[in-house]
């Protein structure tokens, strides 16, 4: 096994602008910005921090953002982690097929959309809402993922990244990025060990982190990617329609609160006690069991010094109940369902600026190669420092054979079985052009593989015979790059008319934006610029009405970016100073 030296992208010395972080969460996502000092979450154009991540396809077959009684879809990061149809059978409400191993949505029109599309419209979606909120160009993001994410998972926000423009700076795994705003290292100190106990909504994750010289070194990864609060949400919202069947409020939203208000030694509300202590301690187990596991395999299962509880689950009173009982010396945090996105922001920061602390990553799952008996042969095992590459050296078992075939797999199974494996694809390496006569174990084919800092897998062949070298040989993503190259080159739609649609939900969200300033702002306004400000305003709403305007759209926004640029300046600065809202 090689270690390779642990490396940052070269910092351009020439970009001074701001620099984002996302939270792409199963059941919300979010977007900040660092400071220098601090962290700050961009509220959209209601002042909503959160962005619920759920689309909708309207009449005219266009992705939007929001929420639709019709051709709506949720939930969507779960379909990364997981494309078996047992697992995913209880999306009912939602259309769906599962083609070549990949999710395809379609609408009451039978229009198809794949989930890559679906993923970089929400991120585009958060882009446009800082852009707006910072009044400049931002195309630089750290995305954070659960520690439990497997290449493909990983692969697919990657892509999707590129489909909605952003320069991905880097990919960050969600309990890393909690320590990172948390400060771990100058709360605990030099030589101490942490794990984050990271209870999401859609997700489960677990990491281990030693501090070692302003380095924070990931030990140690677990987790679950089918384990998160929507579970317990949709237990006790099942609970609730079955038994009170008249009511009608919103199930989910009702199940959310009697979760995090639930207390054992309180009253009984609307749900008996012993019914939710039932609902909470099958899942709080299943935690347990996780994160016990993970402190064993790195042998720290009774030297941890700190658990860090993040997470949107986490606000539970029960949960962090039960957690301070099984666990010592429990951090509990005021908004743990937004330290992640401040810790992504900060990286991201860090990264482009040449600051802060060194990350030291591991891989979350083993990568193999299949074998006799289907026995998975592993290459890199998981919880490998990241980056780092191995090689293997194979040969002809057969005379006169011409292809070499290996599958490869992720997973920690013995058996390489579906759906507790993954599998990423299968080499097909040419021995040679002898033809006939060339003998059993003469062929040297070096295969290797390199996982980069985004544990994301790159495979290649080296023919010692032939001394050809062959380049990303298996298809690691769900698309080629053809079809990554056509989806980036129409801004995440299939054809101009969806590319224009998409101009003009951008425009409005914009106008949204900056009609909610004008209010905020109105006292810190001169009188002249306000009304020119509403005068641009009227013509880009024209805009948006007469599609054959639309080659006005990016004059009229420089304008009104132009004309709100200090506004906004100032309005940050007041902020930072606590004189205001985000």
């Amino acid at each position: 096994m090689t270690l390779i030296q642990i490396t940052e992208p070269e910092n351009e010395k020439s970009y001074n602008g701001f620099v984002l972080g996302i939270d792409f969460g199963t059941t919300n996502s979010l977007v900040a910005f660092y400071d220098g000092i601090r962290a700050h979450v961009i509220s959209d154009q209601n002042g909503n921090l959160s962005l619920p991540s759920c689309v909708f396809i309207d009449d005219e077959g266009i992705i939007q953002v929001g929420y639709s009684q019709k051709n709506y879809i949720r939930s969507v990061k779960r379909f990364i982690t997981s494309q078996t149809p047992e697992l995913l059978s209880h999306f009912t409400d939602m259309r769906f097929k599962i083609v070549d191993g990949c999710p395809v949505f379609y609408d009451s029109e039978s229009r198809e959309y794949m989930y890559v599309n679906i993923v970089a419209k929400i991120l585009s979606y958060l882009v446009t809402q800082a852009k707006v909120y910072l009044n400049q160009e931002v195309q630089k993001a750290v995305i954070t993922v659960p520690a439990y994410f497997d290449h493909y998972a990983r692969k697919t926000i990657q892509d999707a990244s590129k489909v909605a423009h952003i320069d991905l700076i880097r990919l960050l795994n969600e309990p890393t990025a909690s320590l990172v705003a948390y400060g771990i290292d100058k709360s605990l100190g030099n030589g101490k060990i942490c794990a984050v106990y990271d209870f999401g909504g859609g997700t489960f994750d677990v990491s281990v982190i030693k501090i070692s010289d302003g380095i924070l070194d990931v030990i140690g990864t677990g987790g679950d990617n089918f384990l998160g609060g929507d579970d317990i949400d949709k237990e006790i919202a099942d609970y609730i329609k079955d038994n009170f069947k008249n009511t009608n409020s919103d199930l989910y939203d009702l199940a959310r609160k009697v979760k995090e208000n639930f207390d054992q030694s309180s009253e009984e509300g609307l749900l008996p006690n012993n019914v939710l202590k039932g609902i909470f301690d099958s899942y709080i187990e299943k935690t347990f069991t996780i994160m016990d596991n993970t402190l064993k395999d790195v042998g720290c299962f009774s030297k941890i010094d700190a658990v860090l509880l993040v997470g949107g689950s986490t606000k539970s009173k029960y949960l962090q109940h039960k957690v301070s009982q099984r666990y010592n010396k429990v951090i509990f945090l005021s908004e743990p369902d937004m330290i992640v996105v401040r810790g992504a922001a900060i990286h991201a920061h860090n990264i482009v600026y040449a600051t802060g602390n060194i990350l030291a990553e591991v891989i979350p799952l083993s990568l193999g190669i299949e074998t006799i008996n289907s026995i998975m042969s592993i290459m890199i095992a998981r919880n490998t420092p990241i980056p780092c590459e191995c090689s293997e050296i194979f040969t002809n078992y057969a005379d006169n054979q011409r292809y070499i075939v290996l599958n490869i797999w992720q997973g920690e199974q013995q058996y390489v079985t579906l759906p507790h494996m993954k599998f990423l694809g299968t080499l097909k390496i040419k021995i040679s052009n002898t033809g006939e006569n060339y003998p059993k174990y003469k062929s040297k084919i070096k295969v290797i593989f390199k996982v980069d800092e985004n544990a994301i897998l790159q495979i290649s062949a080296y023919n010692e015979d032939t001394h050809e070298t062959i380049e990303d040989i298996i298809k690691t993503s769900s698309l080629s790059e053809d079809e990554l190259s056509d989806m980036v080159s129409v801004d995440s739609g299939i054809n101009n008319k969806k590319v224009l649609f998409s101009h003009k939900s951008d425009l409005k969200l914009f106008v949204d934006n900056i009609k909610n300033l004008l209010c905020d702002e109105r006292d810190y306004i001169d009188n002249n610029l306000y009304d020119e400000i509403c005068e641009s305003l009227i013509l880009a709403e024209q805009v948006i009405r007469d599609s054959t305007l639309m080659s006005e759209v990016s004059f009229i926004r420089e304008k009104i970016e132009a004309l709100t640029s200090n506004i906004i300046k100032e309005r940050i600065i007041r902020y930072m100073n606590n004189d205001c809202d985000p």
